[in-house]
């Protein structure tokens, strides 16, 4: 599947890497795909991919075997604890965590366990062997589907003031859709955790003991699963035009490499009040206009057929008038036709009914114009001077 460019949505793909692997008959979902970097913003991402369908498949297989483990006997592995522990500290030193937690990709629940007793938490994974380990070891009861991505997350209207997104971005393919789910989810105030592998600091060498044994294999996060990759540039580039406000945005270095994160929803403009306020005022005004013309009786001229009269006939009473026909000084006008009314030459005017005036810009020159003319027509004008 080609991609548009998760950060920009632009498609200008530049291929830095043909990225291939021998998969097995079985249990592997993809043999590889093209490392590319996006020609409009810089961002780097994984490109004819499996089709979003295939990749929830796999994970909603996956998920459904437990490797030999039984929820009982099942140990999170060390790498993940103090990850975890890490994530905690993190997130209790730099953001204001309020209401009920929501972990989208929560596994076994481990990570939430770091709040049990001080928050009302729910989770959310795919992996049924996970709700099982956490119903047992941290008595979670977490929601399963067969997707990492579901419309579910609200959970019935319940909104979260924390959602926490930890390792789970860099597996998404679709995703708007996938952040679309997520908005229902958040309440006023709520914040989003995103944790993601950060490039900037991704392992420079095999033998680097600072990182985690597991994280120190060759090519492991372009491996089958990650298909995008953040750098606090294009992390930012991305969410802020899915609609969140970057809160704070650090890089990490304990056990692993990795960006930590925190968003709200960017306030919305309020610039519907500002329009709304306009066209109040401009009502009060077509409401004065409207006063002068009840007062007149029988047929008249309106002169002026431009954008003043136009949409004096759309939001004024003018349409109601016996118009007689349009005047218009500009020739290109002449011999049309404005809601069924002629449009004419000033010369052409013969009778002698009220000329109303419909211009602001230019009412006092052709109330010199009609004085000019020699007119006896009384002249309305709508402005006062």
């Amino acid at each position: 599947m080609k991609r548009n460019c998760p950060y920009c949505t632009s498609y200008d793909p530049r291929v830095l890497l043909v990225n291939r692997w021998t998969a097995p008959t079985k249990g592997s979902f993809h043999d590889g795909y093209d490392v590319v970097e996006c020609g409009a913003c810089g961002g780097v991402y994984a490109d004819n991919i499996p089709d979003p369908e295939v990749i929830n498949e796999y994970y909603s297989a996956q998920s459904k075997k437990a490797q030999g483990w039984k929820a009982n006997d099942y140990a999170d592995p060390d790498g993940h604890i103090f990850l975890h522990r890490a994530t905690k500290k993190w997130v209790d030193e730099n953001a204001e965590v309020k209401g009920k937690i929501l972990e989208i990709g929560c596994f076994t629940g481990h990570l939430m366990s770091m709040w049990s007793g001080e928050r009302e938490i729910y989770g959310y994974d795919p992996s049924r062997f996970g709700r099982e380990v956490a119903k047992f070891k941290y008595g979670f009861d977490t929601d399963v589907a067969n997707r990492f991505r579901d419309t579910r997350f609200y959970k019935n209207g319940v909104k979260f003031g924390f959602v926490i997104l930890s390792h789970v971005v860099e597996h998404i393919a679709d995703i708007e859709a996938f952040f679309e789910d997520i908005r229902p989810a958040l309440d006023d105030t709520g914040i989003l955790y995103i944790e993601v592998p950060d490039i900037t600091n991704w392992f420079p060498a095999a033998d680097d003991a600072h990182y985690h044994t597991n994280e120190r294999e060759p090519m492991l996060q372009l491996g089958a699963e990650h298909i995008n990759y953040f750098s606090p540039s294009s992390l930012g580039r991305m969410m802020a035009r899915l609609g969140f406000e970057c809160v704070k945005c650090e890089s990490r270095f304990d056990t692993l490499a990795v960006l930590s994160s925190v968003w709200k929803l960017r306030a919305k403009s309020d610039d519907a009040k500002h329009i709304a306020k306009y066209v109040d005022n401009c009502a009060a005004v077509f409401e004065r206009h409207n006063a002068k013309m009840r007062a007149i009786s029988g047929p008249v001229y309106v002169w002026g057929a431009g954008g003043h009269t136009q949409r004096m006939m759309q939001w004024s009473e003018m349409g109601k008038l016996d118009i007689v026909a349009f005047v218009e000084s500009n020739a290109d006008y002449h011999g049309g036709t404005l809601a069924g009314r002629p449009i004419i030459g000033p010369a052409e005017i013969g009778g002698p009914y009220p000329i109303i005036v419909s211009s602001l810009m230019y009412q006092d020159s052709i109330v010199a114009q009609i004085k000019s003319m020699g007119l006896k027509n009384q002249v309305i004008t709508l402005y006062g001077r």
